[in-house]
């Protein structure tokens, strides 16, 4: 027991320093683990830092390249200003020295050379062509036809050029010019024979106006083209009083806006003259009423009163010909109609008899019946724009003439036909023309008609029906009646009754 005590109290004793002993080794253990713990979280929180460091030095890099070439563009732009700069102040220099120059000029008159208003006006069309047998390009037109549907069936080659002098171009009135054209023509368009080749001058005539006791109204003297209409498509002139002469235009009525036209043409035939050598002279007044208002449209009215001087006459082959001295006269009645987006229509209605019944200032047939003879011709030709791609033109004609002759002498020629063109694009179409013309000769005795059809794709400067220039390839069928046999065609197609032709044509106007 008294063991047991003192061990216990021994053991009391000894507490304490036990407690303490524990408590240092504890203290030891578990701070010893939180230091390391630590110790660990720093290194962690080191390799952090570093991975920053790192991408903050590849960021600052790239950011220093951006500005380096930043400061590389702006030395660059800056000098490019410079430049800029530099050429500016050449550019006001050269700018301030032009005034100068321009008032310089100003302040001197212009040389004559330079105040003369020169004008270039002309019309050419050319190609070639070959027939369906290997041989020259033929044509396709009807005997005793005024004209024929020209697309893909033209074998000439025809240029004129018109240079036209005003002498006061800068001033509106009065004015003052001169017209000079020249044309140039072969009947082939296949070779080069310049023995076919032929030039003219087919207009020279001078004309002024505008002055102050005639406003409105014109004068000219000379050889022209005089207010000639025409149907494109089958080249036919169905009012042409081209020739020598003169006249006044513009001549106020007080109708409303007509005006009066008057022109006089001596007319001279190469192919007729007197016995003594001298030519034959028909005498023609031309006195058209024009710019009529009237439903629809603009009308002319025109009264051409004619004569020639009878005496004996020959051809140039030396048949000798007598004719009384005769008189006659043209009439004619004309309506044009313009439509919206460019669609247009003319109507005419002629007549004409004894010396006017050829419609024509030149003596065309000086008979000994000239006096009995008489013609009648009515056309329409539209050109209707349906759409900016689809244009076309039509055509009809009917005609009948008399020479006069007690025995047949009568012919008659009727025509009809059109052309329409597609325009895929503005520069590319498709053209086809297709017509036929029917004539009667009582004089030699036939009659039949001819149907004619063309295909022809298009390169062109427009859309518009007119436009012009063109470049095209064409292929052209033909069939006609017996009756024309040996009559269409030329040597080409003698005894046949159809043909065929290609080629590649260009056309222009300006």
């Amino acid at each position: 027991m008294e063991h047991t005590f003192q061990a216990t109290k021994q053991w009391h004793k000894s507490l304490p320093s036990r407690m303490f002993f524990l408590i240092c080794c504890l203290f030891l253990l578990f701070p010893g683990g939180l230091w390391a713990q630590e110790a660990s979280e720093v290194e962690r929180l080191k390799d952090q830092i570093e991975i920053l460091k790192q991408k903050n030095a590849e960021q600052i890099q790239l950011l220093e390249q951006r500005l380096k070439a930043l400061e590389e563009n702006t030395a660059k732009a800056r000098q490019e200003v410079e430049t800029v700069r530099e050429k500016l102040t050449g550019t006001e220099e050269q700018l301030a020295k032009t005034r100068e120059d321009v008032k310089k000029v100003d302040s001197k008159p212009l040389p004559d050379s330079l105040t003369k208003g020169f004008e270039f006006h002309g019309y050419l069309r050319s190609g070639a062509g070959v027939s369906g047998n290997g041989s020259a390009q033929a044509a396709f037109q009807a005997p005793g036809a005024g004209g024929k549907y020209r697309l893909g069936n033209e074998t000439d080659t025809y240029g004129e050029i018109l240079l036209v002098n005003n002498f006061n171009p800068g001033q509106k009135s009065p004015f003052f010019k001169v017209n000079l054209r020249l044309a140039y023509s072969t009947d082939w368009n296949h070779g080069g024979d310049t023995a076919r080749d032929t030039i003219n001058v087919r207009e020279s005539y001078i004309e002024m106006g505008g002055f102050d006791f005639a406003k409105t109204m014109s004068f000219w003297a000379g050889q022209r083209f005089y207010r000639r209409m025409d149907i494109h498509m089958i080249d036919f002139w169905l009012l042409d009083m081209s020739g020598y002469g003169g006249g006044i235009e513009g001549i106020p009525t007080g109708l409303g806006n007509s005006r009066l036209a008057v022109a006089y043409f001596g007319g001279t035939a190469d192919n007729y003259q007197f016995s003594t050598d001298s030519r034959v002279n028909k005498h023609t007044l031309d006195i058209r009423l024009y710019d009529i208002d009237v439903p629809f449209g603009k009308g002319t009215i025109l009264f051409a009163p004619s004569t020639v001087y009878g005496t004996t006459y020959q051809d140039t082959n030396g048949n000798t010909f007598a004719c009384p001295s005769t008189s006659g006269f043209m009439a004619g009645l004309f309506h044009e109609a313009v439509a919206g987006g460019g669609s247009t229509n003319r109507a005419t209605v002629m007549y004409g008899r004894g010396t006017g019944s050829d419609f024509s200032p030149v003596l065309r047939s000086p008979t000994a019946t000239l006096g009995d003879a008489w013609q009648f011709r009515a056309t329409e030709s539209p050109v209707i724009r349906i759409n900016d791609r689809l244009s076309l033109q039509g055509a009809l004609v009917f005609q009948a003439k008399d020479t006069g002759d007690p025995s047949a002498s009568r012919t008659y020629w009727y025509s009809a036909g059109v052309r329409p063109i597609y325009s895929f694009s503005k520069h590319f179409a498709l053209a086809l023309e297709a017509g036929v013309d029917w004539v009667d000769n009582r004089i030699e005795d036939y009659s039949d008609a001819l149907f004619k059809v063309t295909l022809a794709p298009e390169l062109r400067i427009d859309t518009d029906f007119f436009a012009r220039p063109v470049l095209r390839v064409f292929a052209t069928y033909a069939a006609w009646g017996s009756g024309l046999k040996d009559r269409v065609g030329g040597t080409t197609y003698l005894g046949e009754t159809s043909g065929f032709t290609a080629g590649v044509q260009g056309e222009v106007w300006w």
